[in-house]
């Protein structure tokens, strides 16, 4: 699996927001993380779909990451952004393994597949952004 700059940059975003923790303008994230900012509104805008963000018009308005950033996944981001976590095109569900050639190699990609997915859900944005809610209390 090759992520593309996009997700990438979605990441970014999110870190840069749980980090924050207020509203943030697409100005500020796209200056202290180099994102093109034009890029970065519509990157905002397909993760506000998803209901991770929120935005507020009008001067003291911008970003906000509304989802606790302790249950915000690599995973999710990834599935958001890319549509998928598959880093190989045979690794389909366990229903169809008698289409593919080489079952036993398919066994294979699909134990690398869960150990990639199972990790990916263990990577929260909160962990990237060094927020440890202990240290907050």
């Amino acid at each position: 699996m090759q992520l593309n700059m996009t997700t990438d940059y979605a990441i970014r975003a999110l870190i840069y927001l749980a980090k924050d923790g207020g509203s943030v303008s697409t100005t500020e994230i796209s200056k202290n993380m180099s994102i093109p900012q034009g890029y970065l509104h519509a990157i905002l805008r397909r993760l506000r779909s998803t209901g991770m963000l929120s935005v507020q018009r009008g001067i003291k308005g911008g970003w906000r990451l509304v989802r606790d950033p302790a249950h915000v996944t690599l995973y999710e981001i990834i599935n958001v952004m890319e549509n998928t976590t598959n880093f190989h095109p045979v690794t389909f569900g366990e229903g169809e393994k008698e289409k593919y050639v080489y079952p036993r190699l398919q066994d294979v990609f699909l134990g690398i597949q869960n150990q990639i997915d199972d990790y990916l859900e263990s990577v929260t944005i909160a962990q990237l952004a060094n927020i440890n809610k202990e240290s907050e209390e």
